[in-house]
């Protein structure tokens, strides 16, 4: 199995030398194959190296994901939980004998630990971000569920514990409202209090959306200057606040004048909780009760709203609902019956009017009514991806197309996967060169001619001057069947083997360590070849219609060339 690293890392003291910096390092080593063919030379930690006894079991080379060689351990998982004990004690003593065990705290730690140990777990309703005022006039936010101090300047505590008070006063009222159908003096006296508190904060600080504007030194493209919005200390504080939001939204605030209103929090009743609906004079008015509650036509549900039967409630609701021929029993509305794949309803009517035609037969006239007209050929506009036409079909059109008979289509929802076991559409067809002169980039063009014989070929490329010298220009005229297409400049990314090189660069070279170009050659090579056995198509996952817009938009800045 692919090894999994445990380090244990320690804060050093101000002072103490740095311990040795091997494992972070790698060194050659052979280890035995996987398969039993031998050793394979290979790259390690070099810590594991010298410490053979930490690893709980066997290394060995394994076949990895892209096809390259790398480091797997065999292991017996039921004596590993034993064995990682025994480890982890081990480095417990050897830590105690180099004196690297815990260290006493420093001034400042000590000073951290005393003021952790005073902090308050928060409480179950005080959401992460909640501010709450202490006795001793400072606040604290609630920070990992714990209480944490949160600094306000002095001249700024007065106004943070009145917004608070308002925070608290205004969730309260909300509360009331939503558990209470009645409008009850207490609840008027609450929501007076609160409009008092407002006022009281307005007439001596301003509007709570208050801010000023001061110049940032720069400009906008059209030459206007570029203001900043400045909004007091606590009410910035609040914002971390989840309820924050709320005491903002007591005024509405004017940002010409800069005023705040009474907002409807301040005025009437904000939440209405919903009254259940007892009763209902007709089986329609019922029907769309029924509907809004619980989303199905339930004929019992009717029934017991209207004081009738549910036989009652059926006929009086006449064609207004259907009962469904796919699942006798049920009922839809007129409206779902007539709608959807009308076709198939009309089929499964026909089906179930044969067995009883007095339960069906009338569904029949309705059904064929609403059937769509039929289209003619020349009617029909076929679009390849077209939800209508088959994935046999488009996987006809793309063999012949092709030119392949091993092209295959599969589709889940939306998403199409279009694979050509021939060749694969993201194979991999490579050469390393040393140079990158159009001597090199002639001899690639052969090799993928004889790579793909006998079929057009599409090459998306840079405009970099090698690929558009007099003797390439002179062989591509000469294979017609090989057509090239320049990417225009900044557009790079419309060449999907910019995303490949991208793989290869994050999954085989970055974190490698290559003693020779030879070494790196031969670790590409390896990567390819386990790439190309497990290939897949790239996708483009943004619209189309999105892709041409950013092209048009760059096209704005970039001059036209010709190629």
């Amino acid at each position: 199995m692919p090894p999994t690293d445990l380090l244990i890392l320690r804060r050093r003291e101000p002072g103490r030398p740095p311990q040795p910096f091997d494992w972070a390092t790698t060194s050659p080593v052979d280890l035995p194959r996987g398969d039993s063919n031998g050793d394979e030379p290979t790259r390690i930690n070099t810590w594991w190296q010298t410490h053979p006894e930490m690893v709980l079991g066997q290394m060995r080379a394994e076949v990895g994901l892209h096809g390259v060689f790398g480091l797997s351990v065999a292991a017996d998982l039921a004596a590993t939980p034993a064995r990682l004990e025994q480890a982890l004690s081990a480095v417990v003593r050897e830590a105690d004998t180099a004196g690297l065990a815990a260290a006493p705290p420093t001034p400042e730690q000590q000073q951290t630990l005393e003021q952790r140990a005073g902090l308050m777990p928060a409480a179950g309703d005080e959401r992460e971000g909640h501010i709450t005022t202490r006795a001793d006039g400072t606040f604290t936010v609630v920070e990992s569920g714990v209480h944490v101090p949160l600094p306000v300047p002095r001249s700024g505590t007065e106004e943070m514990r009145a917004l608070l008070t308002m925070r608290d006063q205004a969730r309260t009222l909300l509360d009331v409202e939503a558990r209470s159908l009645d409008d009850t003096g207490d609840l008027d006296r609450m929501r007076s209090d609160l409009l008092h508190l407002w006022e009281q904060y307005r007439d001596r600080y301003g509007a709570v959306n208050r801010f000023t504007l001061r110049p940032t030194g720069r400009t906008s493209p059209d030459g206007e200057p570029v203001t900043a919005r400045i909004v007091p200390t606590p009410v910035r504080k609040l914002m971390q606040d989840p309820y924050g939001p709320l005491v903002t939204a007591l005024e509405s605030f004017d940002e010409v004048n800069g005023t705040g209103e009474p907002a409807g929090i301040l005025v009437n009743r904000q939440i209405e909780p919903r009254r259940p609906i007892l009763g209902a004079d007709s089986a329609l008015d019922a029907l769309n009760i029924v509907l809004d509650q619980q989303h199905d036509v339930d004929l019992e549900q009717i029934a017991r709203l209207t004081g009738q039967t549910a036989e009652e409630v059926r006929t009086e609701l006449g064609t207004a609902i259907w009962e469904d021929p796919a699942s006798p029993g049920s009922w839809l509305t007129r409206a779902e019956y007539l709608s959807g794949d009308v076709r198939v309803k009309f089929d499964q009517a026909q089906a179930a009017a044969a067995d009883d035609p007095d339960r069906w037969s009338s569904h029949l006239g309705v059904l064929e009514a609403a059937l769509p007209a039929e289209l003619g050929p020349e009617e029909i506009q076929p679009r390849l991806g077209a939800s209508w036409i088959s994935d046999d079909d488009h996987q006809q059109f793309l063999r012949d197309l092709l030119g392949s008979r091993s092209v295959t289509v599969s589709r889940v929802g939306a998403v199409w996967s279009v694979k050509d076991g021939s060749y694969g559409l993201a194979k991999i067809t490579s050469q390393c060169k040393s140079r990158h002169r159009h001597q090199e980039f002639l001899a690639f063009l052969k090799h993928l001619a004889r790579a793909y014989p006998d079929r057009e070929l599409h090459l998306v490329m840079d405009n970099y001057a090698t690929h558009k010298r007099i003797e390439v220009r002179d062989w591509l005229a000469a294979n017609p069947r090989i057509h090239v297409h320049f990417t225009p400049t900044s557009g790079s990314w419309l060449n999907l083997v910019e995303v490949w090189f991208g793989i290869i660069e994050r999954q085989a070279i970055r974190r490698g360590t290559f003693t020779s170009v030879r070494d790196l050659v031969i670790k590409i090579r390896a990567f390819i070849t386990g790439w190309n056995t497990r290939k897949h198509p790239f996708i483009w996952t943004k619209p189309a219609d999105e892709l041409i817009d950013k092209i048009s938009r760059k096209r704005k800045y970039v001059s036209t060339t010709h190629h």
